[in-house]
């Protein structure tokens, strides 16, 4: 019938004994296990599996933040690293030739629009990426549209304007943030919806409602008298991730792409963690049939190899 075994063991206990005495607090593990007595010290990976150094056998179903899309270890990856390794590794942001090539592959599996004449920037890290999407965006917008608007439940990174943009309390408390005009609304959450409606029925009134924003100086987005608009970026993820796995109504981002081309905000679709494939196509935005203007890619973008980033 199996061994009972003591989780994760002996050998993880004394390795978190100076893992907790050196290392700082604010990482990921100590956060999310209800006890630091819960918490293994992984060894080795294969596949989906995952073993401790005390010899417990684990498997993975959340893939390192969805950055693990090939599997733990592939072997594909690990002979391209190593190859490319042995000839060239760091050249301080100038031109080789696998940088060639992943830009005009990325360009050549953008939506939309951007197919094939979208321009690349790269950058190390998701965070990095949503910090230069915002900064893109609030550079090509014109004064006085410097605002934000990001959803509730949403997760955008650890760095300033990106930690901003998110609101949930937990990255939020005690840390200073460096964009203060940021306007948060409800993302269309139909099973758990925020306005008490039921979709069909609602004719997307959350849509409506973020459309009524525009219509009076009170909500701090747009005068309509002098016609003046003080928003900058709509950045959003078109399924939340961190969010629980939330899914918009189908026609919901044309109303969004439609809102965003009206008053000239710059629409930037977060694929950090629902994009490469994730969804069935290369970017999530595709199955709602609309073109953001920005979008930022990460994690599974290297196979969870390295913190590469980008934004098209």
């Amino acid at each position: 019938c199996g061994e009972l075994r003591q989780v994760p063991g002996p050998k993880s206990a004394g390795i978190k004994k100076d893992l907790f005495e050196y290392e700082g607090g604010g990482t990921y593990w100590r956060a999310t296990f209800d006890g630091e007595e819960r918490i293994p010290v992984f060894e080795r990976q294969s596949g989906v599996r995952q073993w401790d150094v005390d010899g417990n056998e684990y498997i993975d179903t959340y893939g390192p933040f969805a950055a693990s899309c090939l599997g733990h270890t592939p072997q594909a990856v690990i002979d391209e690293v190593y190859k490319q390794s042995k000839k060239m590794m760091h050249v301080a942001d100038m031109p080789t030739i696998p940088r060639a090539e992943f830009v005009k592959e990325l360009a050549g599996i953008a939506p939309g629009e951007m197919k094939g004449n979208a321009v690349v920037h790269s950058e190390v890290g998701g965070s990095a990426a949503v910090e230069l999407a915002l900064q893109v965006a609030e550079y090509y917008t014109p004064d006085p549209q410097h605002g934000i608007i990001s959803f509730y439940g949403a997760y955008h990174g650890r760095m300033s304007a990106g930690l901003s943009a998110t609101p949930c309390a937990y990255y939020r408390e005690k840390v200073p943030t460096i964009k203060n005009d940021i306007t948060r609304i409800p993302f269309p959450y139909c099973y758990r919806c925020a306005y008490g409606k039921e979709y069909p029925s609602c004719d997307l009134y959350c849509l409506e409602a973020f459309r009524e924003m525009f219509r009076s100086p009170e909500y701090g987005l747009y005068d309509p008298r002098t016609k003046t608009n003080l928003v900058s970026t709509l950045i959003v993820e078109p399924a939340q991730f961190h969010g629980g796995g939330v899914y918009a109504p189908m026609e919901y981002f044309k109303g969004i792409r439609e809102i965003c081309d009206e008053y000239g905000i710059v629409f930037v679709a977060d694929e950090i963690a629902i994009g490469m494939g994730r969804t069935g196509k290369w970017w999530c935005i595709e199955h709602y049939g609309v073109t953001p203007d920005l979008i930022t890619t990460s994690k599974a973008l290297s196979g969870g190899v390295w913190p590469l980033s980008a934004v098209l």
